[in-house]
Order: structure tokens, then C-alpha cells, then sequence
């Protein structure tokens, strides 16, 4: 890999993006937020360190794009399995799914372990 001047390659960070409808959290490509009109800007949004995305209180169908940080890719992907947690949580979403699954990442944490 290049060394390049002023950035610290050993920080870790999750780019998501995600669907919630009706008791489901989805995770899946940028398409989902093709379709999501306009976008609102968040700063730590449900735990993530940014966010945009359409979500409004009362709104029942939502998406958003999720960036999360961390001091190294592992520590960035047990925070995103928090902050996925927390959504979960807070708005009783029962089923979770997610189209390319912890598997495919190297050295992370599957989300189950935080369930």
C-alpha cells in the first residue's frame, strides 16, 4: 500500500448503507437510497459519526447511509454492529437482514455476538 503524507492509514472506518420498513433493518447497496428523495445530514446519528438520510420521528420507512469510525477496522466494525444494535432496539425491529453478511469481512465481529 502507499504511504501518503497525512493520512493515518491504521483508523478503521464502515460506509453502510441501510433500509428500515415495517420491522425490518436491511442492509444493502446504494440503490436503496436512489429512490429516498432528499437527504438530511447528521452528525452522530444513533451512534454513528455520520449520517444522511431521510429518517423523520413517525416516519415508518426510512434509509440511510452510515458512516462509522474507529481506531482500527475491527473497533470500526464493533461499533457499527452497536449502532445497528441500537436502531434495532429503539424502534423494535425484529427481523435483520443483510446482504453481504460479517463473513466477508476480514477479522470483524458478526453482529449476533452483540445480540
Amino acid at each position: 500500500m502507499p504511504v501518503v503524507s497525512g493520512i493515518d492509514c491504521e483508523k478503521g472506518v464502515v460506509y453502510e448503507h441501510i433500509k428500515v420498513s415495517q420491522g425490518v433493518l436491511e442492509v444493502a447497496g446504494e440503490h436503496i437510497m436512489s429512490e429516498a428523495g432528499p437527504l438530511r445530514y447528521y452528525e452522530n446519528f444513533f451512534g454513528a459519526d455520520e449520517a444522511l438520510t431521510n429518517f423523520a420521528p413517525g416516519r415508518s420507512l426510512w434509509v440511510a447511509t452510515l458512516i462509522i469510525t474507529g481506531n482500527s477496522r475491527e473497533e470500526a466494525w464493533a461499533r457499527r454492529c452497536e449502532v445497528i444494535k441500537d436502531i434495532r432496539d429503539y424502534f423494535g425491529l425484529s427481523v435483520y437482514h443483510d446482504s453481504a453478511p460479517a463473513k466477508s469481512v476480514p477479522g470483524a465481529v458478526s453482529l449476533e455476538s452483540f445480540l
